[in-house]
């Protein structure tokens, strides 16, 4: 189902929404996600990857804000 929902610039839209609050207010804007292509999802949208942090044995947490 979400398949056909995908490639349609929604989650774009999302975060231009997003960018433009935090613009007209003024805060930057912070995103943590926990996998490297959501990571890239993210990075390809406009936002930039500030660091990543080891969690042991839970993996890797990346920081994206913008």
């Amino acid at each position: 189902m979400r398949e056909k929902y995908q490639r349609q610039g929604y989650m774009r839209k999302v975060l231009d929404i997003a960018f433009a609050e935090g613009d007209r207010l003024g805060v930057p804007m912070i995103l943590e996600t926990d996998a490297k292509n959501k990571c890239d999802k993210y990075v390809h949208l406009g936002m930039e990857l500030a660091g990543t942090r080891d969690l042991g044995m839970f993996g890797k947490l990346r920081n994206c804000p913008t």
